[in-house]
């Protein structure tokens, strides 16, 4: 070993000097409870009658504890191992009522014996007092398959703890995606495990541990004991019951879902109904939020390994595929983030082994596989012939992945080689949301944003029905189609809008925006309120779309043109294009680039496809009934117009 790094190892061992009561490996994980709460667990080889933790926003002296204002005492639990060959004994209790973005100091140890581990602290995350879905920025840091053997760390493992801690203060959570140790390889009897190699690497990890959340998946290297006893025990992860080995989590507005490869996932399992049950409840509160799963073994994979090979049926990859892949897409689950092959590589969106969409535009799944912790088996080398959906990079290097979450349209994702602590690979995953307002109480304003950093706020109104949205695509121009459903729209969008009985922006309440450029005000009978905000990504400016209707036409703005039964509207014309309502509620486009056929509208090669024809947009849509039915029709052929304002703007 390098002298430059044994000075490193030794000084980080300086930081894991324990009392007498030979407190060991302190670790820390999100709960199931609240946000603003913190497991903490620890080991210990003696018994300690009392465990306790102490915890305050200040530095104290956790002998005088009892006598001190300031620190709050939380009991914990004494978890005893029911497994041969180990004898730790593991406690665990709860950091409550914290407060957000707030340094705690904390120590655990026995009120019987008053003593105590020495002083760590960690800063609180800085949610807790907003709503679950709002993205607030943040960095965690990723890997898997990282052994501590035959009493020996191995170099590339404690390179990547030496890496992580150097920059613990820009990390707000770990995660470590199976095959924790390597306890299972050292002994005869591999399905007992070693209690020296697994307490050793415990010890080695303590510095991320003891400072940050560090989440666990469990790997095929992890269940010596019974059914994974040992593992559960230890990291104590926010599932619902003790014997599950599956969570879920939130973190500054991202949905993380933890599975398990290793226990049954198959159809109808306990496993199987909690992951559909997790991703449909997620996706019903929030359908447009960052979903990231994580598990240890990976659904796509091109590295030289038995798992890999999707023809040899023994690996059991193809059941693991079929069962649970489809989930992925139906809930689309932004990024799913494994180990199990010691490589790294990453998928393109990617579905049924086809390529969905891009980094810039997916619509499917992004895979990347990072199990690169370092192990005693090496990394892999070697890979099989290059499948359509694998994209650029790939490394034998150990090292870790970076988790960057932007804004709540934009990840970005490192990986970072343990040697030099270097960046050799990095992608960003980019989206633009659609907002339903179901959750939303009246006067309560949320967010519309088309871009990383364009957003506006807008006041919801009693009347909460529907988002639409048009983003552009890869290029400067409009995507080619979309459709609209009843329910919105979840891609090919660039502008958002909503229906409303008022107009209220968080700056002009009761005030109904003018239109620029088109200079249009629409009145149309039992037509509520309609504003659109565009922002025009191809010439950088705004444009404002307002169309306003009321039961009584006495009420509508003064220079908007009144539909009364006998009229025909010009919605728009110029030398090559003409748009008309006609009284008879039929939409009449006429123009030399213009083609207009059933549910289908073509401009300059740009097509509009409505969808859903019980909606009877462009056609046949009546205006004098004041029928609930009828109303939520004549909306939809709101979304018509603008759309074609939009795209007659745009050609």
């Amino acid at each position: 070993m390098e002298c430059g790094k044994s000075l490193i190892l030794f000084k980080l061992m300086d930081n894991l000097v324990f009392s007498q009561s030979q407190i060991e490996s302190i670790k820390i994980s999100f709960t199931k409870y609240s946000k603003n709460s913190l497991r903490i667990t620890w080991n210990s080889i003696d018994l300690i009658q009392g465990p306790l933790i102490l915890f305050s926003t200040e530095l104290f002296e956790p002998e005088n504890y009892a006598s001190s204002e300031s620190i709050i005492a939380s009991s914990a639990e004494t978890v005893f191992y029911e497994t041969s060959g180990f004898h730790s004994l593991t406690y665990t209790g709860l950091m409550t009522d914290l407060l957000e973005s707030s340094t705690y100091f904390y120590s655990v140890g026995d009120k019987v014996t008053n003593e105590w581990s020495q002083i760590f602290n960690i800063t609180t995350r800085s949610d807790i007092n907003t709503p679950m879905d709002q993205i607030i920025p943040f960095t965690s840091a990723w890997f898997g398959d990282m052994g501590y053997i035959d009493g020996h760390s191995l170099d590339s493992d404690w390179y990547t703890v030496i890496n992580l801690k150097s920059i613990s203060n820009q990390l707000s959570f770990v995660t470590h995606v199976g095959d924790i140790a390597y306890a299972d390889l050292t002994l005869d009897s591999k399905y007992a495990g070693n209690e020296t190699i697994w307490n050793n690497f415990l010890s080695s990890v303590n510095p991320l541990t003891s400072t940050l959340p560090y989440m666990t998946c469990p790997g095929n290297h992890d269940s010596f004991g019974d059914e994974f006893s040992v593992y559960a025990k230890t990291w104590q992860m926010p599932t619902e019951h003790h014997s599950d080995h599956w969570y879920s989590y939130d973190y500054n507005g991202v949905h993380f879902t933890s599975i398990s490869s290793e226990d049954s996932f198959i159809p109808f399992s306990d496993q199987h109904s909690w992951i559909e049950n997790d991703l449909k409840q997620y996706r019903n509160s929030n359908p447009n939020g960052w979903l990231v799963m994580y598990s240890h073994r990976p659904f796509y994979c091109n590295a030289k390994f038995g798992w890999c090979n999707e023809e040899d049926e023994k690996s059991g990859k193809r059941l693991y595929v079929d069962s649970l892949e489809y989930l992925l897409y139906k809930y689309n689950v932004d990024l799913f983030i494994s180990g199990h092959c010691h490589a790294y590589e990453k998928s393109s969106p990617v579905y049924k082994n086809k390529v969905m969409g891009s980094y810039q535009d997916p619509k499917a799944t992004v895979h990347v596989v990072i199990g690169t912790g370092g192990n005693k088996g090496g990394q892999l080398e070697e890979w099989y012939e290059l499948q359509p959906w694998t994209n650029g990079f790939k490394s034998s290097l150990n090292g870790y992945g970076l988790l960057n979450v932007l804004n709540s349209t934009t990840l970005k994702w490192e990986f970072i080689a343990n040697i030099n602590n270097s960046l050799i690979d990095e992608f960003y995953l980019t989206k633009v949301h659609s907002y339903t307002l179901k959750n939303y109480d009246n006067g309560q304003f949320f967010e519309v944003a088309s871009g990383p950093e364009i957003s506006k706020n807008y006041q919801v109104s009693k009347h909460q029905l529907l988002i639409f949205k048009l983003i552009k695509d890869e290029g400067d121009s409009l995507a080619t189609s979309f459709s609209i459903t009843s329910e919105g729209l979840p891609e090919n969008i660039i502008f958002y809008s909503t229906f409303r009985d008022e107009i209220a922006s968080e700056e002009n309440s009761n005030k109904t925006e003018s239109i620029t450029p088109l200079g249009y005000s629409l009145c149309l009978p039992n037509v509520f309120s309609f504003s659109i905000k565009v922002n025009n990504f191809i010439s950088g400016g705004d444009l404002n779309i307002s169309i306003q209707g009321n039961p009584d036409d006495s009420k509508c703005h003064r220079n908007s043109p009144v539909h009364k039964e006998s009229d025909n509207i010009v919605l728009f014309s110029s030398s090559s294009m003409e748009i008309v309502l006609q009284s008879d509620g039929n939409l009449k486009i006429s123009g030399e680039t213009v083609e207009f056929s059933g549910d289908t509208v073509k401009l300059s090669g740009k097509t509009v496809t409505f969808s859903d024809s019980d909606m009877l947009v462009g056609k046949n849509i009546h205006h004098k009934t004041s029928s609930a039915s009828t109303t939520f029709v004549n909306r939809i052929l709101i979304f018509s117009i603008v759309i074609l304002l939009t795209f007659q703007l745009k050609i």
